[in-house]
């Protein structure tokens, strides 16, 4: 991997020539499995380089506890083996292993303890003493074998059984790296940007040099997650150079190996499952399949909560790339977890109130740059706008699911309309926020995908906020036409990324735009007349071509649009027949 290793110092009553294994470790070096100089000075070097807390562990070698509390400088930690030669700056974000939150509800807030202490030194020596006496929401549990026999091969306590079936069945297997390369790139490029819940940086540095997957330092599960995720923006080349026949049979294999390797308990490391299970909701499979995407967003939602995604950096007590790197990863669900329940037209599974995390900001971005010699691009100004951006408008989403969809609900009350008219007022004032650079132009395009994609979104709130007028047969009210005009740029949107040859890199939230764009549009093909019905129909069908070509790279298993692209057929062939012989 290219990491230097630190050499641990030599025993001071004879030098050992054995020095595979360190004798002290503090938590960070301990959890990363990385020697550690802790006993010569802290923090520790890998601390030091990382800005990390360094905290030093309890004994666990047989002397007394109260004395090593006393005494921090000579206690004893667990043993910690370098076997991959990571440095402590390629730590995973994620919190310390075998820890779990507890709200405030909980009596446990209210237990102090050594580790309480020494977290709020560490806490408090970066600076923060505004909340170095708040209580702890997170505590560690007991050590058990099943949470230390991690590797970087997975778990080594599962049954000789469960390894043959993971073996038999693919679950373990990868294609060779040099032919995945390129389904990580485009992964990197064009999916990372909207959904950036990895380390660029750490991916980058962990598959630099290496010849094969089993010398990279990722887990088993993420990385088929990843190369899922992959296989809906490579190129064909690539499909075929995985050894796959299509892109379906890679998307489906990838991820019925990440679904075995779930379901197998297979990934102990939080943050990790997180991040695989967010990825696996990207699945499309058949319209009776309860793993769909609610299904896996739900499992990633409760881990993420039960690990205190949801809560400020400042109550989990948490060094500086770390925080930034929850927040991302609470973000990223949640604006998924938003779009989802909006397409699906079911309630928000995330509460706002229940959450009080920092909102993103450009800061979290500082980290995400893999290097100029790195396939996997760098972070752009562009990419930062498009992820806070669309957390903004990912909130307002969530209040009008609430106006739309909550059951008992009275759309034509007082309230709703005022709420409505709030709601747009909002909506509006986001669109005035964007940069210049990001305001899409009907008249010049766009060639910035993530451009045209925020203001899909834009114009899929303008429907949504708006839709109970138009469907109430009101066409000359103010609202009715504002949904004709969205649904109008939703469709000029779509053409213009089919023309530029971006579609096939659009999000998910993409097809759900221009869906309801087209339900718009047929609408008033029923209810329009002469040239109104004529430009509803052309319009209608620029969204069924669009939906079409993004049915290549994502399947869309919906039945409604199945209906439309079937009847669709049927009244072109019906006009044809209609029309009189030249």
């Amino acid at each position: 991997m290219g990491s230097s290793k630190l050499t641990p110092s030599p025993s001071p009553a004879k030098g050992d020539a054995k020095k595979s294994r360190a004798k002290h470790a503090c938590r960070e070096c301990n959890i990363r499995r990385v020697r550690c100089d802790v006993t010569e000075k802290q923090p520790c070097s890998n601390c030091l380089a990382a800005g990390a807390s360094c905290e030093i562990l309890p004994s666990r070698r047989g002397r007394d506890s109260m004395q090593d509390a006393s005494n921090l400088r000579n206690n004893a930690p667990q043993d910690s083996e370098d076997s991959q030669g990571q440095e402590v700056e390629e730590s995973s974000p994620s919190p310390v292993p075998g820890t779990r939150f507890y709200g405030e509800s909980s009596f446990l807030t209210l237990v102090p303890s050594d580790e309480e202490e020494i977290s709020s030194r560490s806490y408090a020596s970066r600076g923060n003493n505004a909340n170095s006496h708040k209580q702890r929401f997170t505590f560690p549990l007991p050590a058990t074998p099943q949470s230390t026999s991690q590797t970087t091969e997975g778990r080594t306590d599962l049954s000789p059984g469960t390894m043959r079936y993971l073996r038999n069945e693919g679950a373990l297997t990868l294609p060779d790296l040099q032919s995945c390369l390129p389904a990580l790139e485009a992964y990197f490029n064009w999916f990372h940007p909207s959904w950036p819940l990895l380390d660029r940086a750490q991916i980058a540095r962990r598959l630099a040099n290496a010849t094969s997957f089993s010398s990279v330092d990722i887990s088993r599960m993420l990385l088929q997650a990843m190369l899922f995720i992959g296989a809906t923006y490579c190129d064909a080349a690539t499909i075929r150079a995985m050894g796959f026949e299509d892109r379906y049979q890679a998307k489906t294999t990838f991820y019925t190996r990440t679904r075995m390797l779930f379901h197998a308990d297979w990934e102990k490391d939080e943050t990790v499952l997180i991040q695989s299970l967010f990825l696996m909701s990207f699945w499309r499979g058949a319209p009776t399949d309860v793993r769909d995407v609610r299904y896996w967003l739900g499992i990633a939602i409760t881990l993420a909560e039960s690990y205190g995604f949801h809560r400020s950096s400042r109550s989990m007590s948490k060094d500086s790339h770390t925080a930034r790197m929850r927040r991302r990863i609470w973000w990223t669900v949640y604006v998924r977890e938003r779009q989802a329940a909006a397409s699906l037209g079911l309630p928000s599974r995330i509460r706002d109130e229940d959450c009080d995390i920092e909102p993103l900001s450009p800061s979290d971005w500082e980290t995400d740059n893999s290097g100029p010699d790195s396939p996997f691009g760098s972070c752009l100004p562009e990419h930062v706008t498009y992820a806070i951006k669309m957390v903004e408008i990912a909130k307002l989403l969530g209040k009008i699911i609430d106006v739309h969809f909550v059951p008992g609900n009275a759309s034509l009350s007082v309230t709703s309309s005022n709420t409505l008219r709030d709601l747009n007022i909002s909506l509006e004032a986001w669109r005035e926020s964007l940069p210049e650079h990001i305001k899409y132009s009907p008249e010049e395009g766009s060639d910035s995908v993530w451009t045209c994609l925020l203001h899909l979104a834009y114009n899929h709130l303008k429907i949504l906020i708006h839709r109970n007028s138009f469907l109430r047969l009101e066409s000359t009210t103010p609202g009715s036409q504002i949904v004709l005009k969205a649904a109008c740029r939703i469709s000029r949107i779509a053409e213009d990324m089919c023309t530029q040859g971006i579609l096939r890199y659009g999000q998910m939230h993409l097809i759900t735009s221009i869906f309801s764009a087209l339900c718009i549009h047929t609408i008033t093909i029923r209810r329009g007349t002469g040239l109104t019905r004529r430009l509803a129909e052309h319009r209608a069908e620029t969204c069924l071509l669009c939906l079409k070509e993004v049915q290549k790279y994502w399947r869309i298993n919906n039945n409604t649009l199945d209906l439309f692209l079937h009847h669709g057929h049927l009244s072109r062939r019906r006009e044809s027949a209609l029309k009189p012989p030249r």
